[in-house]
């Protein structure tokens, strides 16, 4: 199943892919390339705690997991650039409003 899920998702079919992996997972849960693998469909689907979750589980597996590590750390750092962007918007529509006021 994981392999039929890395071709789908080599070809561009996500969806697919995400059923093949999570059924290979059903099959063998504690296959940590099938938890990293459905992870990068569901951080692509902007479905991050889903994919979190699946790094987690893999990391579990296995600690030292290079690709897990990393994955889970630019997860991370999205939502972090994320939070900083949006910081910055709230402080230029503050400023926005304050600029308008003194017209």
């Amino acid at each position: 199943m994981f392999q039929l899920g890395q071709i789908a998702y080599g070809r561009g079919d996500a969806q697919l892919a995400a059923s093949l992996f999570t059924k290979s997972l059903e099959r063998r849960p504690s296959f940590a390339d099938a938890h990293i693998a459905l992870a990068k469909i569901l951080s692509d689907q902007k479905r991050d705690p889903e994919a979190k979750e699946q790094l987690e589980a893999a990391l579990k597996i296995a600690p030292s997991n290079r690709t897990a590590h990393y994955r889970l750390a630019q997860l991370y750092n999205s939502r972090v650039m994320l939070r900083e962007q949006l910081r910055n918007l709230r402080l230029l529509v503050t400023w926005l409003r304050l600029t308008d006021t003194k017209k």
